[in-house]
């Protein structure tokens, strides 16, 4: 059921029509804001990946090293070249409306580097959401950049909406172990075990990731039981999320 959404702006309360509904997972095909704006349903935690507009790509020398499928976007993501104001300003436009639909106790997982973690934690505390921890994702030197103190990991400050909901059990730490995963057709996507993870951490109910991509969070909310709701700007990823998502699901115990 892909390919029935169509981008474009929308009115307070002018909900977009879905580009993908099955099985308990939702795709919605547009800019983040128009749609958050216009409103996606309940959800119970985010656990999301935004472009970081760090330059790290650039100070690294990453270009030249980048995949195949890479080299074919000049433009890399289109959000990811926004200087700081403007990226404070976006980030703080989406937390404040993910922080009035968001029940209390609510987790929000978002990634980023050690450049922009600053950034970040100003941008979501200063709409309602309190950092309450950092998890940081161990590459094992799978996708170290650059040449001086190669870097060799990301950063995902953990927010809640008032006091978090606890965590199900004592077996959560904060640094989580996978290489970066080879192939895929989004040049920044994230372990499936990492979301994995992260979902299990945030519990039952619907997870939602307004920065979609190739859907790797919506495939692991799939796998562990919970539903899921994914936001992206670009129809290509929009759709191929929507393959990954007809491949069965995995069983890891949490509950829906």
């Amino acid at each position: 059921q892909a390919g029935q959404g169509e981008a474009g702006p929308m009115g307070e309360g002018q909900r977009m029509a879905p580009y993908y509904e099955e099985d308990g997972i939702t795709i919605y095909h547009g800019d983040v804001l128009d749609v958050l704006t216009a409103g996606v349903g309940p959800f119970d935690s985010v656990i999301t990946d935004p472009p970081y507009c760090s330059g790290s790509r650039q100070q690294s020398g990453a270009r030249n090293n980048i995949s195949k499928s890479d080299r074919k976007a000049e433009d890399w993501l289109p959000t990811d070249t926004m200087g700081s104001d403007s990226y404070i300003w976006w980030l703080r436009q989406i937390g404040q409306r993910l922080m009035a639909d968001a029940p209390n106790g609510a987790h929000f997982y978002c990634f980023t580097d050690w450049r922009q973690y600053p950034t970040v934690v100003t941008a979501l505390e200063t709409v309602g959401w309190t950092l309450r921890g950092c998890v940081v994702w161990n590459k094992l030197k799978g996708g170290a950049m650059g040449s001086f103190w190669r870097n060799d990991h990301e950063l995902v400050p953990v927010f809640a909406k008032g006091a978090p909901r606890p965590l199900p059990d004592g077996s959560f730490f904060n640094v989580l172990s996978a290489t970066k995963p080879q192939g895929d057709e989004h040049p920044t996507v994230k372990p499936v075990d990492i979301i994995r993870r992260l979902c299990m951490a945030a519990g039952p109910g619907t997870i939602l990731d307004p920065f979609m991509g190739s859907g790797t969070t919506l495939r692991a909310a799939k796998d562990c039981g919970n539903r899921a709701i994914g936001i992206e700007v670009e129809e290509k990823y929009c759709e191929i999320a929507a393959k990954r998502l007809q491949q069965g699901a995995l069983n890891f115990g949490a509950s829906a």
